[in-house]
């Protein structure tokens, strides 16, 4: 009894003109490679250097100054960046196009400022 109801609902269903499409394939979003490039910004002060380099590493570079270059970490999804500043005390979160970066710079003093990058062909070590 019950496989000949289901197989009068599998006749109906066909009969129907009743199709069932096949789910549409998304390609995922590659996160955008920054590795090498440097951008240019007013970080805190100044005019100061991002390089980002590879294994999610960031050196923060003031020309000029005789302060040693910093050391960030930064993680990369999709069209978002967080760059982590001084351990952890200040943070970056944007996002990037292949021209800019521009977000909110925070820290756990409770500042928020809204800050841009704009992507350089030549870095300050170079």
């Amino acid at each position: 009894m019950r496989l000949c109801a289901t197989l009068c609902a599998i006749s109906l269903l066909c009969s129907a003109n009743f199709s069932i499409a096949a789910p549409k394939i998304v390609p995922r979003q590659k996160p955008i490679n920054l590795v090498g490039t440097t951008w240019a910004g007013k970080l805190f002060d100044e005019v100061e250097y991002i390089e980002i380099q590879a294994d999610g590493k960031a050196k923060f570079v003031i020309p000029g100054s005789n302060r040693e270059p910093y050391d960030y970490t930064y993680v990369i999804e999709k069209t978002r960046i967080k760059l982590t500043i001084y351990n952890g005390y200040s943070w970056f979160e944007g996002e990037i196009t292949e021209a800019t970066m521009t977000g909110k710079l925070e820290n756990k003093a409770g500042r928020v400022e809204e800050r841009s990058f704009q992507r350089e062909r030549t870095g300050p070590t170079e």
